[in-house]
């Protein structure tokens, strides 16, 4: 069962990073110069005899050979307000996909519970 639950996750954070590649399709505009880095979170449910710095460290190593960290700390500087508008629109696509993975989650969490 924990072994499962591991598996469900890995490929939870991969569709959730893929989610987020296509929803970010369109290109960015490259920034001249980073700003400090904005913290996000990520939960995720541990199963009981694993290392939770096992299961962070792989989810963390499936999200930055996506790219997604590195595309998501990405500050504009100086942006002109058209590039605002259109990062803003992204970062909204961004959040509405995460709503729908965490749903998913929650639905296929429900359903297993329930046995099916």
């Amino acid at each position: 069962m924990t072994t499962d639950l591991y598996q469900y996750l890995t490929i939870e954070a991969k569709m959730m990073s893929a989610l987020l590649r296509n929803a970010a399709r369109r290109p960015a505009t490259l920034a001249s110069r980073p700003a400090a880095q904005q913290q996000r979170s990520l939960w995720a449910a541990v199963p009981e005899g694993q290392d939770a710095n096992r299961v962070a460290s792989r989810m963390q190593t499936i999200l930055a050979e996506d790219g997604t960290l590195k595309t998501l700390s990405l500050k504009r500087f100086h942006e002109k307000k058209w590039q605002k508008r259109k990062r803003k629109a992204e970062e909204q696509t961004i959040r509405h996909a995460n709503r729908r993975v965490g749903s998913m989650i929650d639905f296929i969490l429900r359903r297993k519970k329930s046995g099916h």
